[in-house]
């Protein structure tokens, strides 16, 4: 490895990270292990500058320095390939699901260690992988806009690609809980060699609300009919799959009309009768349940009159 390269991560881990409720760390991980001669990658594979945890209501800010060319390099034969050392790399992990911002801009007077400055031309670009890589060595490139052949752990979600004028980029999404990494650097139009550039990163995230349903009817009914019709309204509707009512021990699954739901409860017993319904997401979890009691109040006959004879 160039030890130009090597420079890169050392200016990210000599910056500075503000936090509010999250954690940020100058730390990877899984530590990189470097030979001390050639300085070859020998384990670790993704090195990471930064780990940051965040979850519902939660700000992260950090700085550092990246390569001007970092994140694309335009001499190459295929414009999808990023320099993975002149980059910087963020393990993020979210503790819950979130609707997740990422800013990065161009930032002055980022220190570079030496008492000297980063510059302040940086054309800020960015890509989101899943998961994180900490096993095997890397390599000098990485595919900016799919899969990283030699961090086979990472899989490509998406990129933000600066058009060559913007000083800063944004991509908001929404990630379920889990571990994700960020490749930052530099997408300069210039064909001239540019030194290491000041960058700002800051990543908020808000809680993501998940399908809910109502009951029309209420949770508590009185009814002298042996079965009751449940009906209602399913909100965000495209993150949930069904509704699973379960009485005595057998369920049924109700789907959905639109955003509405209805389902009848037959073979009610004189009584109290409980009924839950639970209501499944996309993804396979259970998002939001409910306990309806039905009190079924039998009608009883009343008692003819004593017939007879009178004196």
């Amino acid at each position: 490895m160039n030890k130009t390269y090597l420079l890169g991560g050392l200016f990210a881990l000599i910056s500075t990270a503000h936090v509010n409720a999250a954690t940020v760390t100058p730390t990877d991980p899984s530590p990189n292990e470097y030979d001390p001669v050639t300085f070859e990658p020998l384990d670790g594979g993704v090195g990471y500058a930064w780990t940051v945890t965040m979850g519902g209501k939660d700000r992260a800010d950090a700085e550092g320095l990246v390569g001007a060319w970092s994140w694309d390099e335009d001499a190459f034969p295929s414009t999808a390939k990023g320099w993975t050392h002149t980059s910087n790399w963020i393990a993020l992990k979210l503790t819950k699901a979130s609707k997740v911002t990422i800013l990065l801009s161009r930032k002055l007077n980022v220190p570079d260690g030496q008492g000297g400055v980063g510059g302040n031309i940086l054309f800020p670009a960015f890509t989101v992988y899943k998961n994180w890589d900490g096993d095997g060595g890397d390599d000098h490139t990485y595919n900016n806009r799919g899969d990283v052949v030699w961090a086979e752990d990472l899989s490509y979600l998406t990129h933000v690609e600066n058009n060559g004028s913007a000083t800063s980029v944004e991509l908001t999404l929404e990630l379920p809980a889990g571990l994700y990494s960020l490749a930052v650097g530099g997408n300069s139009p210039s064909t001239n060699r540019e030194p290491f550039q000041g960058y700002g990163l800051t990543i908020t995230t808000e809680p993501v609300e998940g399908p809910s349903f109502d009951i029309t009817e209420g949770t508590r009914i009185k009814t002298e009919g042996s079965s009751q019709e449940l009906s209602g309204k399913v909100a965000q509707v495209e993150k949930a799959k069904c509704i699973r009512v379960t009485r005595g021990g057998r369920t049924s699954i109700v789907k959905f009309k639109k955003d509405t739901w209805s389902t009848r409860i037959e073979n009610l017993s004189p009584g109290r009768n409980v009924v839950w319904l639970k209501l499944e997401t996309t993804d396979g979890k259970f998002a939001d349940r409910k306990r309806v009691t039905i009190q079924r109040h039998a009608h009883v006959a009343a008692p003819s009159p004593r017939g007879g004879s009178g004196f």
